[in-house]
């Protein structure tokens, strides 16, 4: 059997895997995701632009490990068949939660839950959303990261070593996507230790043979016509050129980088249906809060790993329940639609959040402070999913 191994294979050493992946959360894709979350569609673009090569930098790192490759090809094997289909029609359905579950439990599984948290926060940050759209972006962008993975191993007759042998291979691609702004937000984390040395300057590009981003960056070998030739200028290439170049000026631009990345977002993007103010209670966005107290409080459960940093923790996850507390209470004001509508994003993180309580909870067994803190925050994030 023909066993390729990534870099070696005829016609993959022009791969591009970053743009192949961002020719698939295309446009259409993307402004999907910005009705759905209620962001912005030039926000949406620039997250999507930056999470897809930052996803590719942990994945590259975890593969290269002991069993890292071979645990990236069962994560492939487990994805719902025909998911780049499924994908696009679960978008604004009952079935995206779901999707978005299932995306991140298996981004955790790939560079690891806690870095989860440190990407969603760089993209916040990064774009000025909310931490809660970050996390669910993430959720639902990993399934089409996977999918076009699958597709280009099958495509192309990689098993596990192949597979993680051409990821190895897009380092400087990975690298070279990666916005130098987003990269600073990232700093505090090992996402990237995979592009160690990488860099995105032209004396580099140039000297490595990779030619200066003047239009063909991003043109996959999917993006050659029948005849041979190649359709210069996509879609993908553009977005992240513009991106790059945006995150260099937003000292001076500021609030306007967004419009610079897209200048005129969808009318769709406004559907009253879609946006974060149906969740508005005076001037609180209860589910953005929602989300943000259960991913801070997440974080703080992940530093638990002993009695004395339980002990230690006691007052956060005291500040936790209350803020949940005040929550609900702002959740009995919400309409109906929108009140069920949260209960429902925040059953949607039960197992995500059952799993770090759980795991906090045998710490627990000599501090009545740290049980019943525990216990609380079970009892208030049952209610409030209930809703």
């Amino acid at each position: 059997m023909d066993r390729r191994e990534g870099p070696k294979a005829p016609g993959v050493t022009r791969m591009n895997i970053v743009s192949i992946i961002l020719q698939y959360l295309g446009p259409s894709l993307v402004n999907k995701f910005a009705t759905a979350l209620g962001m912005e569609s030039g926000a949406t673009n620039k997250a999507v632009a930056a999470a897809v090569p930052a996803i590719l930098s942990g994945i590259i790192g975890r593969a290269a490990a002991p069993g890292g490759a071979k645990n990236l090809q069962d994560i492939i094997a487990r994805q719902e068949p025909g998911i780049l289909d499924r994908l696009s029609e679960s978008i604004g359905t009952s079935r995206q939660n779901a999707m978005s579950d299932v995306g991140r439990t298996a981004l955790g599984s790939l560079i690891g839950v806690d870095q989860i948290g440190s990407l969603a926060g760089a993209l916040s940050k990064f774009t000025g959303g909310s931490l809660s759209s970050a996390n669910t972006l993430l959720g639902l962008i990993t399934p089409g990261i996977l999918g076009v993975l699958g597709r280009e191993q099958k495509s192309h007759g990689f098993d596990a070593a192949g597979l993680a042998n051409m990821l190895q291979g897009q380092k400087h691609n990975v690298a070279s996507a990666l916005p130098p702004e987003f990269r600073t937000h990232l700093a505090g984390s090992n996402l990237l230790d995979a592009l160690a040395g990488k860099t995105v300057d032209e004396t580099e590009k140039l000297s490595s043979g990779h030619k200066p981003s003047t239009g063909t960056l991003y043109t996959p070998p999917s993006a050659t016509s029948t005849n041979g030739t190649s359709r210069n200028f996509s879609w993908p290439g553009w977005l992240v050129a513009i991106a790059a170049t945006a995150a260099m000026w937003a000292s001076v631009f500021g609030n306007r980088l967004a419009q610079m990345v897209d200048p005129n977002p969808p009318a769709t993007v406004k559907s009253s249906a879609a946006q974060p103010r149906s969740f508005t209670v005076g001037t609180a966005d209860v589910a953005r809060d929602a989300m943000d107290s259960l991913d801070a409080l997440k974080a703080t459960l992940l530093t638990v790993k002993n009695e004395q940093s339980a002990r230690a923790s006691v007052p956060k996850l005291q500040e936790a329940a209350s803020r949940i507390e005040k929550i609900e209470t702002l959740a009995t004001q919400l309409r109906p639609d929108a009140k069920r509508r949260l209960g429902e994003m925040v059953a949607g993180r039960g197992d995500e959040m059952r799993t770090v309580l759980d795991a906090a909870q045998p710490f627990s067994a000599n501090q009545p402070l740290v049980r019943n803190a525990l216990d609380e925050l079970r009892t208030r994030i049952g209610k409030l999913s209930k809703l």
